[in-house]
């Protein structure tokens, strides 16, 4: 199993709804996934900072783990 830890490692909590789409959108996702070479299905939240909020993005991103 390969997963994000974002594009940045900002902490996604205090982010704009448009950083937190890029730091966990499909352009990261995709070249996570390229140089792995497996699809990226799961998510560590830099700092461990998280709300409802970057919960929501993520299962709208596609993570199935966090």
């Amino acid at each position: 199993m390969i997963g994000s830890h974002g594009e940045a490692h900002i902490n996604w909590n205090s982010a704009d709804a448009e950083t937190l789409a890029r730091e966990v959108g499909a352009a990261t996702r995709d070249r996570i996934a390229a140089a792995a070479g497996a699809p990226v299905t799961t998510a560590a939240i830099p700092f461990g900072y998280y709300d409802a909020g970057v919960l929501r993005t993520l299962r709208r991103q596609g993570y199935l783990r966090v």
